[in-house]
């Protein structure tokens, strides 16, 4: 296709999303768009379906040498309303199948729009009203949060010059946004999308990160209506430029963070995907400090061992449409927290890293909820079983057993590793080969 006819048909991609956006739940005719792309051959079903005008889009642009041409139509479909989560993630697959190309280009792109549209409508709404006036730029930052996942997906061997930016802007959005269901569940799908780009790296273990305490900082809590004061912060006129991936430290607010604050009650997979994702952040280079892990078994154990007993799991649900398997739910989100300890287990294979371990899950053993001690101790059981089947515990320093003892874990914090084992466990020798079937009880 010539520069010209290009064109004309993004133009034309462009006019048929834009009509389907506003003529929700009618019928678009989309003649002309079908006679443009009939040259190319395809099998298109009839009326045309959203995603794939976006898909489209993108693959034009991909394609295209001319870095004018993807700026200027790039940009135009950014203007687009950013309302419902089919217009959101048709534009960031958009954005993503562009950037596999033109990466250099989106970024600028993203940037620019970034100061000049984000930061404005920041500024002018730091309270973030319901009955926001512009509404179809209310949720332009879930837009971007997908943005920068599907550019991590599609940036193969790209990733990890990027990657340290890519996780700036992510953290720098969702900390800077009101937050919503929506800001929550588009940081958690790029979140995703980024680990699964890491995951198909191959130089993923030996790249020294530097932004992964921040993004597991976002995934931790979350509140109602946080994040206002630091876009009014950011937002005020006179800030121009972004800052740089490398000076870009701000934290996630603590009103702000995902996981701390679900909800009472299992109706979705959302404990387990954020569990699951910490995991495989964790994994990576540099290891984490004390201080950030013992903040995320904190979180993660009160988020599940303070749900409903078993029993009550279900009749805790809100009116749903359709009432999900609350003790399947439960069984894999139980399954995700065995599987963080057992990491943090497998990266530092020590007894030190062990008593750390159970110092942050005793509390729970001496809790006054017989549910909660119950999941305590069936924890406590699993981490101490999957040791004695796959790992072999080293001992670096005798030092004194501080498990139990009041400020134990302000101690092990100032020194800069966990503290020491109990002497119980420390001079008594491994079990030999046990072998026991073990099965989490469903609903603790």
């Amino acid at each position: 296709m010539s520069v010209l006819e290009k064109n004309v048909v993004l133009d034309t991609i462009h006019h048929c999303i834009k009509e389907q956006t506003q003529l929700i739940g009618k019928e678009v005719a989309d003649t002309g768009i079908q006679e443009l792309l009939a040259p190319l051959n395809l099998e298109l079903k009839q009326p045309l379906e959203k995603t794939f005008l976006f898909h489209v889009f993108g693959l034009i642009l991909r394609e295209t040498t001319d870095q004018e041409l993807v700026r200027r139509h790039l940009a135009d479909l950014l203007e687009l309303s950013h309302q419902s989560s089919s217009q959101r993630e048709g534009i960031a697959e958009t954005v993503g199948i562009v950037s596999s190309s033109h990466l250099q280009a989106v970024w600028a792109l993203l940037e620019h729009l970034g100061r000049t549209r984000f930061l404005r409508t920041t500024f002018m709404s730091p309270e973030c009203p319901q009955s926001d006036p512009d509404r179809h730029w209310r949720w332009v930052s879930s837009t971007y949060l997908l943005c920068y996942g599907q550019m991590a997906l599609h940036a193969r061997e790209q990733i990890l010059p990027w990657v340290d930016n890519i996780i700036s802007r992510m953290v720098y959005y969702f900390s800077c946004s009101c937050y919503d269901n929506i800001l929550k569940t588009s940081f958690l799908l790029a979140a995703i999308m980024l680990t699964k780009a890491l995951r198909q790296e191959d130089g993923t273990q030996s790249y020294k990160f530097t932004q992964i305490p921040d993004l597991i900082q976002c995934l931790l809590v979350s509140g109602a209506h946080g994040g206002s004061e630091q876009g009014a912060r950011h937002g005020e006129p006179g800030w121009h430029s972004w800052p740089s991936a490398s000076c870009l430290t701000t934290p996630c607010p603590p009103d702000q963070r995902i996981l701390q604050k679900e909800p009472n009650f299992l109706a979705t997979l959302f404990r387990q995907k954020v569990i699951l994702v910490i995991v495989k952040l964790s994994s990576l280079r540099p290891s984490l400090k004390p201080v950030v892990k013992s903040q995320i078994l904190q979180t993660c154990l009160q988020t599940l061992f303070m749900l409903p007993p078993g029993e009550r799991l279900k009749s805790c649900l809100p009116p749903l449409d359709s009432a999900p398997d609350v003790l399947a739910l439960y069984k894999k989100s139980m399954q995700a927290l065995d599987l963080l300890l057992q990491s943090f287990l497998s990266e530092n294979k020590s007894m030190d890293e062990m008593c750390f371990l159970l110092q942050h899950v005793e509390p729970w053993l001496h809790s006054d909820k017989s549910h909660e001690r119950k999941r305590a101790a069936q924890t406590t059981f699993l981490l101490l079983q999957y040791t004695v089947d796959y790992v072999t515990l080293t001992v670096s320093v005798p030092l004194p057993c501080t498990c139990g003892e009041e400020g134990g874990d302000a101690r092990g914090e100032e020194q800069g590793h966990p503290p020491g084992p109990p002497a119980s466990l420390r001079d008594r020798p491994s079990p030999p080969g046990l072998t026991v079937t073990i099965r989490r009880a469903s609903g603790g």
